[in-house]
């Protein structure tokens, strides 16, 4: 019962962060709608032909896919973007500058600035605020969508043991470079993948499943670094097996909870980051392959997981 307890709690938890990123976002799109809806009229008729020109430029400068900032980095900008609206003598300075930085356009100030010299500045910003709004919690619906169907993927797993896949001659390789891919918009943040690649032969496995070991491995390691270091990975013959290990450079293991980690639902991570039951899935489909894992983990240093697989 206690298990239990534990599993409905955790899922319930996983499933209703991403649930009420999803209600907020709606809410959000709904008064933002309200507000673009009340303001179209004022913006169309009572701007000039230069106002309109502007509006649809500042448009054309904010870009999606934005890296988010740090809070210490968002205050750096904050401070950034104030002082030159100051400078330029921009008025209603303090709610301009949240305007900027909510639509994440301190990167373009430069440009920005000098369109703000007309008589209703802050309406457009507005205005263009709603718009982008709109957008915005569009796609923070869909990350939510996303992560919601990962956490039902991952309890799949974890409730069924057997897979109705069958085994089938699969290039290792190819099977862990499919998974730097789909882990590429991690990697791309700040972290340098070094391949150590021995010529290999064909495995008798689950390919299907093995992706789910590298992409649990992987996502693992960039985690334990905070998106910034070394991730090298090795795959070599080994004594008529094949050895694949994957290192990183993060904030290591302690001793103390190495034999934790294994545990269902079991996490280091903060809420939300993580369901716990990665590496129990990462377990359970080593042990299908009658393969062996081993971890390695120094604080400070990193850690390596190394599974070895037979070849069959």
């Amino acid at each position: 019962m206690g298990a239990l307890g534990n599993l409905i709690a955790g899922i319930a938890h996983e499933i209703n962060t991403p649930i009420g990123a999803i209600n907020a976002s709606a809410g959000n799109i709904s008064i933002s709608l309200d507000s673009s809806m009340h303001n179209l009229y004022k913006l169309f008729t009572e701007l000039s032909k230069k106002e309109l020109i502007i509006f649809l430029k500042i448009m054309g400068l904010i870009e999606r896919g934005n890296t988010s900032l740090t809070s210490k980095e968002n205050r750096q900008q904050k401070k950034i973007v104030h002082s030159k609206l100051t400078e330029a003598k921009i008025d209603n300075v303090n709610s301009i500058t949240e305007l900027i930085m909510y639509m994440k356009l301190y990167n373009e100030i430069d440009k920005v600035i000098p369109l703000l010299d007309i008589d209703k500045p802050e309406f457009i910003l507005k205005s263009i605020k709603d718009i982008y709004s709109v957008r915005k919690n569009t796609e923070n619906i869909k990350l939510a969508v996303d992560k919601a169907s990962n956490v039902i993927f991952a309890l799949k797993k974890f409730v069924h043991k057997e897979s109705t896949e069958t085994k089938r001659k699969a290039d290792l390789i190819e099977n862990i470079e499919t998974v730097l891919i789909l882990q590429h918009n991690f990697l791309k943040q700040g972290i340098e993948v070094v391949r150590k690649f021995e010529k290999i032969p064909l495995l008798n496995c689950y390919p299907d499943e093995l992706v789910q070991v590298w992409i649990n491995l992987v996502s693992n390691a960039i985690q334990a670094m905070n998106s910034k270091g070394v991730l090298t990975i090795s795959v070599k013959n080994f004594d008529g097996k094949v050895k694949v290990s994957i290192k990183d450079t993060g904030h290591g293991i302690p001793e103390e909870l190495r034999s934790k980690i294994f545990e269902p639902f079991y996490t280091t991570k903060k809420s939300g980051e993580g369901t716990g039951i990665g590496l129990d899935i990462v377990q359970r489909i080593v042990e299908k392959h009658n393969a062996t894992l081993e971890l390695k983990s120094e604080v400070g240093i990193g850690t390596t997981f190394t599974v070895i697989l037979p070849i069959e």
